[in-house]
């Protein structure tokens, strides 16, 4: 049987994870472990998150922005959602979950992983109440992404859905691309 290539305290207790780790078999990917021959990619990122997250959450913000290569590390806390429509947030004081109103093209699945797309991800962390220096730094690499244009993103801060403190969300944009 061959194991996957994200490995949890799912397949091994953590302390053989960890043996595992210190022989130089693994490195930590997030929450997960990676066999030290494999690339951290977008997949190995997105499968980490995916083996400890209930399959119903939907990875965003920050936990969305390090899987597409916004950030370098994962939140300590992974950052989730789902929709208001499910009429269940799932209650874990170990996670960040919100309910928010998703529409078409709002999420992409990734190596078995629900997240919001790039610029989703890059609207919400615009708009966030803890927007600091190093938020604007991960919404400036995920603008460097082609699927993440600019142009994108103003007209997302368009939309009607989106008018809650759009003035303040364009200001920070026009920060990050002064013209």
């Amino acid at each position: 049987m061959r194991l996957p290539d994200v490995l949890s305290s799912a397949h091994f207790p953590s302390t053989e994870l960890a043996a595992l780790r210190l022989a130089g078999e693994l490195y930590a990917v997030g929450p997960a472990w990676v066999p030290v021959d494999l690339p951290e990619t977008d997949a190995a990122r997105a499968a980490s998150l995916a083996a400890v997250l209930d399959p119903r959450l939907i990875a965003d913000r920050r936990s969305a922005a390090w899987v597409l290569g916004g950030s370098d590390a994962a939140p300590s806390t992974p950052q989730t959602c789902v929709p208001v429509t499910a009429r269940a947030a799932a209650r874990d004081p170990v996670l960040d979950v919100r309910e928010v109103r998703l529409q078409d093209g709002d999420t992409r699945v990734l190596a078995g992983l629900r997240l919001t797309t790039a610029l989703r991800t890059a609207l919400d962390l615009l708009r966030g109440a803890g927007y600091d220096a190093a938020t604007a730094a991960i919404v400036g690499r995920l603008l460097q992404r082609r699927d993440c244009p600019i142009a994108g993103l103003e007209a997302l801060l368009g939309e009607r859905r989106f008018a809650g403190h759009a003035a303040r969300s364009r200001a920070r944009l026009c920060e990050l691309s002064p013209r």
